[in-house]
């Protein structure tokens, strides 16, 4: 199965002005008449710096007789122009990539030759996930909306997760019902939908520059309403910015929890 991730994603750093800009990769799900799936990655994504700096992925997927599974090559280079010409004159190549997503590779320098590691999956320490018992999360909290239905399925009993998800889904379209019968439009209350022509100069840059690479990125952005750039952007504080009394806030009291 074949999934085809459209859209994209903005990456801001705390300390400084670059902002990156992010294609997504198709994910194709394997082996599950087996009973044993696993996740591939394929096509070609891009990361765009607002410096004018690119990083290309080229996602493979395993050949049907022979070769590896997750392995990836790819390429750095710096390109000030306005939009992306693939190979392109004004390119200057920096850096090749290659290796495994979920193992190591390793990046190889133009200009000396050298190679060096790029990154090594197993090294890294799995972030430690704390999560709030479920009684004490929001209504709206993922977990709690789905908690039926997820022990019915580890139970085996595959007919009540299906009326427990059943009776979910009905209640959303009864809710859907009631708003449209009142008039009232349905807002989000964790996002806010952004523009990209009412977006930062520099986002939109970066889109303008990698949509003809990807052309499912869209036009605009769901922005979280607590995030410090769009808070300092509507002049308000956390506070203030509606939306942010929402199930996040169940997590605030957890340092380093995940939701």
């Amino acid at each position: 199965m074949k999934v085809v991730q459209e859209g994209r994603v903005t990456l801001r750093l705390r300390d400084s002005d670059e902002i990156y800009c992010l294609t997504l990769p198709d994910l194709n799900i394997c082996s599950i008449i087996t009973g044993r799936p696993f996740l591939e990655m394929s096509s070609t994504t891009f990361i765009r710096s607002s410096r004018g700096y690119t990083a290309e992925f080229r996602w493979h997927t395993k050949p049907w007789l022979y070769g590896e599974y997750h392995k990836f090559d790819g390429r750095i280079f710096r390109d000030a122009a306005a939009a992306l010409v693939p190979d392109g004159p004004g390119q200057e190549q920096l850096f090749t990539m290659k290796g495994k997503w979920v193992a190591e590779s390793a990046s190889v320098n133009l200009r000396t030759g050298e190679e060096q590691p790029l990154f090594d999956v197993q090294a890294q320490p799995a972030a430690d996930i704390c999560i709030r018992p479920v009684d004490e999360q929001s209504e709206l909290e993922s977990r709690r909306v789905w908690r039926r239905v997820s022990e019915a399925l580890r139970a085996g009993n595959y007919d009540a997760a299906s009326r427990e998800k059943t009776a979910i889904e009905e209640e959303q379209r009864a809710l859907r019902r009631q708003r449209a019968e009142a008039g009232a439009e349905w807002k989000p209350s964790l996002f806010s939908w952004i523009a990209d022509a009412d977006d930062d100069e520099a986002v939109r840059a970066c889109y303008a520059y990698l949509f003809p690479a990807k052309d499912s990125i869209g036009t605009g952005s769901w922005v979280f309403n607590d995030s410090p750039h769009h808070r300092a952007a509507r002049g308000s504080s956390a506070s203030e910015t509606p939306g942010t009394q929402t199930p996040s806030d169940a997590f605030a009291s957890a340092p380093g929890s995940v939701m």
